[in-house]
């Protein structure tokens, strides 16, 4: 199937006096709606179109997509006695245009239903805003849907996958099923293949996360070796200890002060066993392999390595273990690297869609004329001082587009705001960005990052 055949509907219509008029009574006994409003705290709720309905995505699937659907996301945030509404109409680059238009009217359609106090947003498979992955622990794409019969893996069932694993930032990472080719793989990165009873994880080369983790695994393997500690086998005990000990600790060059109380990761020292003097000597040389220790797994460097890890064992104990897992590096040369890759077939891949960085620009909607009309205001530049209350302004910083509708423009200006967005960005060299509409002066703060 064509990706992104969508971004070619014809929208014109969505808004019509017509359609608006039937909105707020459709809001009204759409059955996914009804729970919302009873809700008393931070929620995040995900539905699944299919065939023009919505259906609630389970907790244990949230966060995972499917490129032949379209899903809508709304996040429920609590702010005192207040909340804050953002609706996402996320679309698979394998979706249909009926889907498309499905998924933007049911958001328009949850908005109203909100009484107009949600922000809206336009996803795109690939391509989407840091704020929505950031919803999500672990953000995951795989290929299928509906249409295709395949739309959930049971825990004995696999699909052969290669997986792309990204990181997002310290405490989220992304997820991405890739053609399955070894031109798929970049040395930037981290990648999964499974084939079921055989999982291999793949570590590139050039992939900042694991240079710096091999560097720091092996000054600390160093250290421990020095100190008779042992970081990677047996079981890892946590032991806090008091002392008055006020030895300064050197290691790699570095001087670190002794506390009196701290906590260190270890597997010989034993709270039942040792003298006293004999476990102070010890943790005095172990305080400076703990913090390193810390230091790794805090990294943010390393989170689509350990994630990846996280997710074999999973994947290994869903099928009871009977699931042999492999760890590569790309530079190595062994035979399990060399079978790893006869696996993959060297077929091309189309690449990626990304979207070209386009020129800043600010264009003005208005109907003042008695026509509908969008005219350029300024380009380069995204000034605030052009923005008024009384229009509808599209504000492209070439990656983003962000819809602000004004207080006082007129009702055919804000039922229209969406579609003209889409219908805009046809026109662009970046058809498939994000789009947020913002409405009113109140909420004119949340472009700060983005006026000048």
């Amino acid at each position: 199937m064509e990706e992104y055949n969508w971004k070619d509907t014809n929208m014109a219509l969505f808004g019509s006096d017509e359609e608006r008029s039937i909105k707020k009574e459709a809001a009204k006994t759409e059955k996914a709606w009804q729970q919302i409003k009873s809700i008393r705290k931070s929620t995040l709720l995900v539905w699944r179109i299919n065939k023009f309905n919505l259906e609630v995505v389970k907790s244990e699937d949230i966060g995972t997509f499917y490129s032949g659907d379209s899903y809508i996301v709304l996040n429920i945030e609590k702010v005192g006695d207040d909340y804050n509404y953002d609706v996402h109409f996320w679309i698979g680059k394998k979706s249909t245009q009926d889907e498309y238009v499905t998924a933007a009217y049911k958001t328009v359609e949850l908005d109203t239903f909100l009484d107009d106090k949600a922000i809206q947003h336009r996803e795109v498979d690939g391509l989407e805003s840091k704020q929505f992955k950031k919803y999500f622990k672990k953000f995951r794409t795989l290929e299928g849907g509906y249409d295709s019969g395949f739309n959930h893996t049971k825990p004995n069932e696999f699909k052969t996958r290669l997986m792309h694993f990204r990181d997002i930032d310290c405490s989220h990472v992304e997820l991405r099923e890739v053609p399955y080719s070894r031109n798929s793989l970049v040395s930037e990165d981290v990648f999964i293949l499974d084939l079921g009873s055989l999982a291999y994880q793949w570590i590139g080369s050039k992939s900042g996360k694991y240079e710096r983790f091999k560097e720091k695994t092996a000054s600390v393997a160093a250290a421990s070796t020095a100190v008779g500690l042992n970081t990677h086998k047996g079981k890892c005990k946590i032991l806090r200890y008091k002392t008055t000990c006020a030895n300064r600790i050197t290691l790699d060059g570095k001087d670190f002060e002794d506390v009196k109380t701290f906590t260190y990761l270890g597997s010989i020292i034993d709270e039942h066993s040792g003298s006293d003097e004999d476990v102070k000597g010890q943790v005095d040389k172990a305080r400076a392999t703990y913090l390193q220790l810390k230091n790794i797994w805090n990294s943010k460097q390393l989170s689509a390595n350990s994630k990846s890890a996280e997710y074999l064992l999973k994947l290994k104990s869903e099928r009871n273990g009977r699931c042999k897992i492999q760890v590569l590096e790309e530079n190595e040369n062994s035979h399990e690297l060399k079978e790893f890759l006869a696996k993959l077939p060297n077929t091309e891949i189309t690449a990626p869609s990304k979207n070209n960085c386009g020129m800043k620009a600010v264009h003005r909607l208005s109907d003042e004329d008695g026509e509908m009309k969008l005219s350029l205001v300024c380009k380069e530049v995204l000034p605030r001082s052009v923005i008024t209350q009384d229009d509808v302004y599209f504000i492209d910083n070439g990656s983003h587009l962000y819809v602000y509708i004004g207080d006082q423009c007129s009702t055919q200006e804000k039922r229209n705001a969406l579609s003209n967005a889409h219908e805009y960005l046809k026109e662009t060299d970046h058809p498939l960005v994000p789009i947020s509409v913002v409405c009113g002066s109140e909420k004119l703060t949340l472009l700060n990052n983005v006026l000048e």
